[in-house]
């Protein structure tokens, strides 16, 4: 599945993809990646999929009789902002990592 931005409002999309309309009030669209891009709803994804020979489709039925965590927008917010955080503690972590190699490198050969 795919989230369509409005410029893409007039397209044309095969009968293989259904589509639905987001409700922006109710969730926030970072909220959605993160809920999307998440093992749990991968696995409930695949759990919904039917098909053989390796080619497996969702199945409307099955994808809607489930729900994801739809906590109100505050919470949203706080969820998205621990994420962000989080990464960034890793991405300055590896900032340290390679500057400690490079320190390393430059002590070693010298």
């Amino acid at each position: 599945f795919g989230v369509v931005p409005e410029y893409c409002n007039d397209c044309i999309i095969t009968g293989n993809f259904w589509t639905f309309d987001v409700d922006y009030d109710r969730i926030l669209p970072q909220y959605l990646d993160l809920v999307t891009a998440s093992n749990r709803f991968r696995q409930f994804c695949q759990s919904a999929s039917v098909g053989t020979t390796g080619r497996k489709y969702l199945q409307e039925n099955l994808f809607l009789d489930n729900a994801i965590p739809l906590p109100d927008t505050p919470v949203q917010e706080e969820l998205i902002k621990g994420y962000r955080d989080a990464i960034e503690k890793i991405i300055e972590a590896e900032k340290q990592k390679k500057k400690a190699m490079a320190d390393f490198e430059k002590e070693l050969f010298n």
